[in-house]
């Protein structure tokens, strides 16, 4: 912990001696040094240090994004905008511009800093974001260090790239904490590394022709051509230098040898990337000389995908047996005889779909073995399924409750009996679902699928028990109580229209079920918080903390006739495709297995009207104003786009902001149909579009409200 306070206040300091240069426009900054080449490309306009507001071009108050909140929004957000896609994005040096900006700056302290207490505190949706901006801050400009001339190896800039390198690679052991973050850590550096970081005169003269930029693009010109003589293109560079070798071996060296048995064979390869291939890149040599030997199997099967035997186990009748034992003391052959972790290695690597059930089963209850290291053909096993749920993780034992059901653990009898009273326990104990850190949105998910039946992908059928979903449904409810709470007033605005009764894409909750299980988080968690409506006119809805999602989901029910034709329209779709087994005739089976497995839909219709909904984001900031009521977060769920283009509804946040006196009020739009609209200024730290639908979205909410993001 010294040396690592040590490292970053170095950093911090060579931070601010660039960021001191930057400033006075230094000349032995921007002319000195061939690799500060984008120095010369920041904007013009300084990133803002503090949270303050300012005016856009319409000159209406907004509130300024800092550099902490830019930060903040790619780690928890993987985007740097305001908009946050709940579906998976392939992250590319593009949406890296405002990070490379801030590291120009001398602002890598700040990145680095904010990454390890994002990472450490798990408020992060995107890891791969983390691991990209970890990456980034690894090897970002590696290639203009790796040909700077040695006369200019003390320059400021190129002190501070090398601790920021430093630190950064020091961080890898705390962020990657599995084998799969550290291959797409590596597949990042490579895409880092890649990236020319010096920007050649083409790619200069296309920035600097924006007006404003003239002044800058003619010393740029006569820079290069002074230069011209002296400086070589910058090559791109491999990755695989010192530092990063030596960061990979610490990844490896740092583990026991049991934890790195697990890693080696619970993740083999990911994104491209192997055991094999770090290993034969990095050749980690273990500095414990006793474990030495216990090292060496482990990376032996990861890099031959098999065991060798053991040194003191080696056939006598081999020619060079004896000499092999010789390279080692006895203090290294007793530690292979103990060693659990070579025992663990072994025993998986033994397991084949060939190995006897009554093996498998030992193997599950003596090394703790997960559903996912046995082979697939025993995951059929009835026999199997009761040794694996007995030490069965929450999260783990919730998303495979169907395949459970499937193979016959729940079938009732007396003697599997005890294995229903043995989930429905874990399923309704407080202390578990806060251990697993399960959202209610997770648990409403599984208990639909669950109810339905059947699965959207695979070819399982099951009838649901009564008591497996009651126990979600408890657990559903529980999981609210541990949700963290805001002190801020809330108008919650759900889109009643038609449209709001059809399955997100992707999931098996309708658009209104999702939204009414959001609405109740909120209503659970702030310190008041007022539900409206908008289609054809708004209206307010009776919602409470104490309500129920029947009670909820029923009061947003549109005009029955409406509903009745949508659903006909659907089973004959469903016909038409073949669609029985999965549509109303088996597939949905709401209300078969529990108390409220899907809210019915068409108990209490409102005054609401089917047909085109005005789903403007200025109506619920418009009917604020108006009524005069007091809110600190505006909160629209709708499954389309907003038919009210961005400016206005800007313009009303800007309005309502100004009227009421709340200068920091937000907005939130959560779009769950994923589509590409947005109406949030990404300069405006109090609006954010939530594009798509998935269970970080509550956390993601929260941390927004309470300006983590």
């Amino acid at each position: 912990q010294v040396l690592l306070t040590m490292a970053s206040s170095s950093l911090s300091a060579a931070g601010d001696v660039v960021a001191a240069m930057i400033e006075k426009k230094d000349a032995s900054l921007l002319e000195d040094a061939p690799g500060c080449w984008l120095v010369k490309l920041l904007p013009d306009e300084k990133l803002p240090k503090g949270e303050t507001t300012k005016k856009n071009s319409e000159g209406y108050a907004t509130l300024a994004v800092s550099d902490e909140n830019r930060i903040r929004r790619f780690l928890i957000l993987g985007a740097t905008g305001g908009t946050f896609y709940a579906k998976e994005q392939k992250l590319t040096m593009e949406n890296l511009q405002a990070l490379k900006e801030i590291i120009i700056r001398g602002g890598a302290y700040l990145i680095l800093e904010t990454l390890r207490e994002v990472s450490l505190s798990g408020k992060s949706q995107k890891q791969e974001a983390i691991l990209l901006a970890l990456a980034l801050c690894s090897r970002f400009g590696v290639s203009a260090l790796s040909s700077a001339p040695a006369d200019l190896s003390a320059h400021p800039f190129y002190v501070y790239l090398r601790e920021m390198h430093k630190e950064a690679t020091g961080l890898v052991n705390t962020i990657c904490r599995t084998a799969t973050h550290l291959f797409s850590y590596v597949a990042y550096c490579e895409m880092v590394s890649a990236d020319i970081i010096v920007t050649h005169e083409e790619e200069v003269e296309k920035r600097h022709e924006e007006p404003g930029h003239q002044a800058r693009k003619r010393k740029t010109r006569e820079m290069q051509e002074k230069k011209k003589k002296a400086e070589e293109p910058v090559r791109k560079s491999t990755g695989w230098g010192r530092v990063m070798r030596k960061c990979i071996q610490n990844w490896y060296l740092s583990k026991t040898p049991e934890e790195l048995a697990v890693a080696v064979t619970k993740y083999r390869s990911r994104n491209g990337w192997s055991h094999k291939d770090l290993l034969r890149l990095s050749h980690p040599i273990p500095r414990n000389d006793q474990q030495r030997i216990v090292f060496e199997h482990i990376f032996y099967y990861a890099t031959k995908g098999e065991c060798q035997p053991r040194k003191r186990l080696f056939p006598e009748e081999t020619c060079w047996a004896e000499t092999v034992r010789m390279k080692y003391t006895e203090e290294q052959l007793v530690e292979e005889d103990k060693s659990e972790g070579l025992l663990y290695l072994e025993r998986v690597s033994s397991l084949s779909p060939y190995t006897p059930e009554e093996e498998i089963i030992w193997s599950i209850r003596h090394f703790r073995l997960t559903w996912e290291m046995i082979p697939s053909k025993h995951l059929n096993s009835l026999e199997v399924w009761k040794a694996i749920v007995e030490r069965m993780p929450m999260l783990a034992m919730i998303r495979n409750l169907a395949k459970m059901q499937n193979v016959g653990l729940f079938k009732g009898e007396k003697k599997e009996g005890d294995k229903i009273a043995h989930v429905v326990a874990l399923l309704t104990n407080l202390e578990a679902i806060k251990k697993a850190r399960i959202h209610p949105i997770q648990i409403l998910l599984a208990k639909t699928v669950y109810d339905s039946g059947c699965g959207d992908r695979g070819g399982l059928v099951w009838t649901p028990k009564p008591e497996l979903s009651a126990a979600l449904e408890k657990a559903f409810y529980l999981a609210f109580s541990l949700m963290p709470k805001t002190e801020k007033r809330f108008c919650i605005a759900l889109d009643c229209s038609a449209s709001m009764c059809s399955k997100l894409s992707g999931s098996v909750l309708t658009g209104r079920i999702a939204s009414a299980a959001m609405a109740m988080n909120i209503l659970k968690t702030a310190d008041s918080a007022e539900c409206i409506t908008f289609c054809n006119k708004t209206e307010i809805l009776p919602f409470t903390a104490e309500s129920k999602l029947a009670e909820i989901t029923d009061n947003m029910t549109i005009n029955p006739a409406a509903e009745a034709a949508r659903e006909a329209r659907e089973f004959q779709c469903g016909m038409m495709r073949g669609g029985m087994s999965r549509g109303r005739g088996r597939g949905r089976g709401r209300g078969r297995g529990g108390a409220v497995a899907v809210p019915e839909l068409g108990h209490r219709p409102t005054s609401l009207a089917a047909g085109k909904s005005d789903t403007s984001g200025a109506l619920p900031m418009t009917w604020a104003t108006r009524s005069g009521r007091k809110f600190d977060v505006f909160l629209i769920f709708t499954d389309n786009d907003l038919n009210g283009e961005g400016p206005t509804t800007t313009r009303a946040l800007a309005n309502y902001r100004r009227q009421s006196g709340i200068e920091d009020a937000k907005l939130i739009v959560v779009s769950m149909s994923a589509t590409g609209a947005t109406i949030a200024n990404p300069e405006d730290r109090g609006m954010m579009d939530i594009a798509g639908f998935d269970p970080s979205i509550p956390q993601i909410i929260h941390d927004f409200v309470m300006g983590n993001i």
